[in-house]
């Protein structure tokens, strides 16, 4: 879990995670994100408007593996 640091574009090498909110009303969303080395979390622009989070807020992520980002087949 970490606080969102900042919303912008991020650069194309950002890593995929899976986000959530915190909140009652649960989002969760796959977005261009960045971990900062002080566990703060940037986030970009769609995805922030997905969670309907803001700076400050709580989000939880997870890393997603590879073939997952891409939506790979399992058949």
């Amino acid at each position: 879990m970490g606080k969102v640091s900042r919303i912008a574009e991020l650069p194309q090498n950002a890593q995929i995670l899976a986000l959530s909110n915190t909140t009652l009303d649960f989002r969760a969303c796959r977005a261009g994100a960045w971990v900062d080395g002080d566990g703060g979390v940037q986030i970009d622009g769609p995805g922030a408007q997905a969670l309907l989070v803001q700076v400050g807020e709580d989000v939880r992520y997870v890393t997603l593996r590879s073939g997952a980002a891409r939506g790979a087949d399992h058949g």
